[in-house]
């Protein structure tokens, strides 16, 4: 039934989440595990750029050397269409929005838009993940 659609999904989270909290053995260590879900500092990065700069070289560039599954004949198709697409497309809005260039004030705006919008109670606000709090 519709109402159970995502179901598998959530419950071992919700466990998870409430296991942690039965496990607490004080009030210091009950709240440390509830800011930890809602403290809006970030957690500090486990990995640094420069270890990970050669492995995403590899994936975001060609391989030297194409796989037998590959379909050479839509690459050379990509290929053509590609070069036959302009360089810099002519911005055809009525107020030219998309030639001028994007400001602090523009994502500022943005973010209290957004803010303004969403409904504060509808998604987890601790991870961001989209979780329902009543899921929660």
């Amino acid at each position: 039934p519709e109402d159970h659609r995502g179901r598998e999904r959530v419950r071992p989270l919700q466990k998870s989440l409430r296991d942690k909290v039965f496990e607490c053995k004080d009030a210091g260590a009950f709240w440390r595990v509830l800011r930890g879900w809602t403290d809006p500092r970030p957690k500090p990065i486990q990995v640094s750029l420069e270890v990970l700069t050669e492995e995403f070289q590899k994936r975001m560039n060609e391989p030297e050397e194409c796989p037998a599954s590959f379909n050479m004949e839509q690459l050379r198709i990509s290929a053509e269409l590609f070069q036959g697409m302009p360089r810099i497309n002519e911005d055809v809005s009525p107020k030219k929005s998309f030639s001028r260039k994007l400001t602090l004030a523009d994502i500022e705006w943005g973010k209290q838009h957004i803010m303004k919008h969403i409904r504060k109670t509808s998604l987890c606000q601790f991870h961001g993940n989209s979780v329902e709090f009543s899921r929660i």
